[in-house]
């Protein structure tokens, strides 16, 4: 998957309107120039960056399981896929 600046900040833009941080959103697009993307016309399914950063976590969490790393740092082995946190999801565990 690659992306560019401008896509990543469109759903960040597109997350803080939904979050109802409507200031912050009209600040963040003004400083980030979306204006001058052609962006803007798209239409993107709500929630998409929360599920983008989920699926993330769940393949971060996959890879610490498959290496066998889980068993006393972030979860031990007997959670549930998915238990990962975000924060935990960003630590590098050995």
């Amino acid at each position: 998957m690659t992306f560019t600046s401008s896509e990543l900040n469109y759903l960040i833009l597109k997350y803080l309107q939904e979050s109802g941080l409507e200031h912050s959103a009209y600040v963040f697009f003004n400083e980030s120039e979306l204006k001058k993307s052609d962006l803007m016309s798209v239409q993107i399914p709500s929630g998409v960056l929360v599920n983008i950063i989920q699926r993330g976590l769940y393949y971060i969490e996959a890879e610490i399981r498959s290496l066998n790393k889980l068993e006393n740092s972030v979860c031990n082995n007997n959670e549930a896929a998915g238990t990962l946190s975000l924060i935990d999801g960003g630590i590098e565990t050995d």
